[in-house]
């Protein structure tokens, strides 16, 4: 007799589709999921059976069709009532052993098949009767006795529904099967049919998962596991090791990566639950600092989360997560002391994944810091070669005022750190409290101006006109002008903003916006007082230009020249111009370009 199923099943359906699975091709995950289940609860009862999972792939009338085997425990006739007629009751939920927790497994064939089928014999009775049971995606379905010999288990067929065709095709059920069930522990052997006869079959797991293989020796392992990455991942790594962990109970492999990752691709790994997939994309197992490496993971002993692509937040996963770091590097400490030229590539292409590392553990930063590349004024150098220069580490943390003064320090000899990463200014802290003895000094414009060079007072007297209408000029952009010496004199003007960039981006960002916006920019703004800078812009006397500025009679000329140089300043440092600025700049360039062209002009028609 037909019965329905106590829910929407065509919502569930919709839903199922649409947003809880990442795409139709699922239900062979599902299937291959109940199945392992189903093997495992047979073992509790037979701890000697050895398991199998077997796929056909046929047409049955025409009708691409799969037919899935397992020779689990099977179902009685109140179980299949309990848990393939009710949606979101589950024989397995509770129990750590087994993969599925949801209940709605079986639900996924309903995305691809109008009909599931399902005959079954259960291990838990000698004389238990074979059964079938037969749902519809109309929401019926209905349960018989069946007179038909079957072996313990279950068989599932599926016919594919108008637009499914595609995941009833051999060579995509093998490559899903693989994709979701590679490190299963029971063979998982797919079929292709025809007239009743095989005529290809693959095992999509006969490779197995390396961490649980006995090795002859290191070398032959670390070639194991760098294949298997390969295979898996897709990706040639500089090295391979295991990881593991009993929180969680988490084995693995780390694949070292021959490239620096991008921003969108950081942080994703390939994680299974109890050797099924959960995710190729995985953000929460491994540490994040971790972007040297790209991990596949098996955890036996971590809860999915609804949607099956994760792993749920709680005490478990992040004890599991900490014990990973610690696995990460003890593998780096290891590396540094047995095989230091391999170390070097790793931080050459990683050094940012290593310095976010060290910038939160002391211990790992007393190792590696003599390691860590920073980016200066003279080049890349490690602390100790800046060091060999200045007992003090200088740093800037504000990329534009490191461009302006990144030449004044080369040409002095001096090695500013350009610590614009959050990683870099922790390395340096840290270095700092583990080398009480090392000045580290951040760098501001303040102190970057207190350390130009003054001029004399007979440089003062003769450069008073100068100063006077540079301020003229400067005064609307909240500049004042001042007159340094300074290397390089090839530099001819410096722009350094008084307390940072914040207030000259706010008002850059108010020119730019309209109606609400701009007023609540305008709020954020701090007036200033006539007459009162929020910048600097130092002439160089070093820079023969000036001294002839100094003697320049026409001041429309001067006042030009003198806005040209604050544009300069301003392009020097990477800082964006304002609107006033953008057209002090059009207007300077027009008339100097005039300056030399002949008196004469002619008229174009």
């Amino acid at each position: 007799m037909a019965q329905n199923f106590q829910v929407d099943l065509r919502g569930m359906i919709d839903l199922l589709s649409e947003h809880l699975y990442e795409g139709p091709q699922v239900f062979l995950r599902e299937l291959m999921q109940n199945g392992v289940d189903a093997i495992r609860a047979r073992a509790l009862l037979e701890p000697k059976h050895v398991g199998a999972l077997q796929l056909e792939v046929s047409r049955v009338d025409g009708v691409p069709t799969i037919t899935f085997f397992d020779n689990g425990v099977g179902l009685t006739q109140p179980e299949i009532h309990e848990f393939l007629s009710t949606i979101a009751r589950s024989s397995k939920r509770g129990r750590q052993e087994f993969i599925g927790q949801f209940g709605i497994g079986l639900l996924a064939c309903f995305v691809v098949s109008e009909r599931i089928e399902v005959l079954t014999r259960s291990a838990r009775s000698e004389d238990a009767e074979p059964l079938q049971w037969l749902g519809q995606s109309s929401g019926e379905y209905a349960i018989g006795v069946v007179n038909e010999r079957l072996e313990v288990g279950a068989r599932v067929q599926l016919q594919a529904k108008a637009g499914r065709e595609e995941f009833f095709e051999f060579e995509n059920v093998v490559a899903w099967c693989a994709h979701f069930g590679a490190l299963l522990p029971y063979p998982v052997e797919v079929r292709r049919l025809e007239d009743g006869r095989v005529v290809e079959n693959i095992v999509v797991n006969a490779e197995g998962a390396p961490w649980r293989r006995e090795f002859s020796s290191h070398n032959a392992k670390r070639q194991a596991m760098l294949d298997f990455g390969r295979r898996t991942l897709e990706v040639d790594g500089l090295d391979a090791f295991e990881l593991r962990s009993e929180a969680g109970d988490v084995q693995g492999v780390a694949v070292v990566l021959p490239f620096t990752p991008g921003l969108e691709a950081r942080g994703r790994h390939r994680a299974y639950l109890k050797n099924m997939l959960l995710s190729d994309a995985c953000d929460n197992l491994v540490p994040s600092w971790a972007f040297f490496v790209k991990c596949v993971l098996n955890a036996d002993g971590l809860r999915p989360n609804a949607a099956r692509n994760a792993f749920y937040e709680d005490a478990a996963l992040l004890e599991a997560r900490d014990r990973i770091g610690d696995g990460l590097r003890a593998y780096l400490i290891g590396l540094a002391e047995r095989d230091p030229n391999a170390l070097r590539r790793i931080i050459d292409l990683h050094y940012l994944s290593i310095k976010a590392l060290a910038g939160e553990d002391d211990e790992f930063l007393k190792l590696f810091a003599p390691w860590l590349p920073f980016e200066t004024s003279l080049g890349t150098m490690t602390l100790p070669e800046i060091q060999e220069r200045s007992r003090a580490v200088r740093f800037v943390s504000d990329r534009s005022l490191f461009r302006q003064v990144a030449p004044i320090a080369a040409a002095s000899g001096q090695a500013i750190i350009h610590a614009i990463y959050a990683y870099d200014e922790a390395v340096l802290q840290g270095y700092a409290r583990l080398h009480p003895d090392v000045p580290l000094e951040r760098l501001d414009a303040d102190t970057v101006a207190g350390e130009l060079g003054e001029v004399g007072a007979d440089v003062l007297a003769q450069t008073a006109d100068l100063r006077r209408v540079a301020n003229e000029v400067l005064l609307s952009f909240q500049c004042e002008a001042r007159l340094s010496s300074f290397a390089p004199s090839e530099l001819v003007a410096l722009y350094l903003p008084r307390g940072g960039t914040f207030m000259r981006d706010l008002r850059r960002t108010k020119e730019q916006v309209k109606g609400l916006w701009s007023d609540v920019l305008g709020d954020l703004e701090t007036p200033l007082p006539i007459g009162v800078a929020d910048a600097e812009l130092h002439l160089n006397w070093r820079n023969p230009l000036v001294g002839r500025l100094a003697h320049l009679s026409d001041q429309s000329v001067l006042k030009r020249v003198i806005g040209m140089l604050y544009v300069q300043a301003l392009l020097l440092g990477h800082h964006p111009l304002r609107l006033e600025e953008m057209r002090l700049l059009n207007e300077g360039l027009i008339e100097m370009i005039g300056w030399g062209l002949p008196q004469t002009a002619v008229a174009l028609n």
